[in-house]
């Protein structure tokens, strides 16, 4: 991992995020990276959004026992800040991503923090970008944009 981690920490301030891929580290228990809360931990402290690769892929589900919905959630638990699919809603073997982490969301509401880091770092890059504009008056930064009322509840 430290070899593959330093092409990306030479890059500086230059490189915003990381896209984990869909292999397994042994160092790591073998898990696929984006599996990998530890492996997520790294790209976060060194500052870097995380993509997951196609969570569409048939190999990861196998990791899960078949179960796509799974590999979805644990990915989420991972501390992913964006989960990527390929697969579309209408696809015979897709998932209906929104639908599985909101019924996580619901079932489990004392993870609304980690939804909001994940808000916090990408509202942090569209400003780093120049892509944030003022939300209201009063609210001119990332943190502030990203911050509400404590109590939220998940949409249905």
């Amino acid at each position: 991992v430290q070899r593959q981690l330093s092409a990306f920490t030479l890059t500086g301030q230059a490189l915003p995020g990381v896209m984990l891929a869909n292999l397994g580290f042994t160092s790591y228990g073998g898990l696929p990276a984006i599996l990998s809360p530890e492996l997520v931990a790294i790209a976060h402290r060194n500052g870097w959004l995380t993509v997951t690769d196609d969570l569409s892929v048939q190999t990861l589900a196998e990791s899960t026992g078949g179960d796509l919905e799974e590999v979805v959630r644990r990915a989420f638990l991972a501390g992913n800040d964006i989960l990527l699919t390929t697969a579309p809603f209408d696809w015979d073997k897709g998932m209906n991503v929104h639908k599985v982490l909101v019924e996580l969301l619901q079932a489990r509401p004392e993870l609304a923090p980690r939804v909001d880091e994940s808000v916090l770092r990408i509202l942090r890059l569209k400003e780093r970008a120049g892509l944030l504009e003022p939300l209201r008056a009063g609210r001119e930064s990332a943190e502030a944009a990203a911050s509400g009322p404590s109590d939220r509840s998940v949409p249905e």
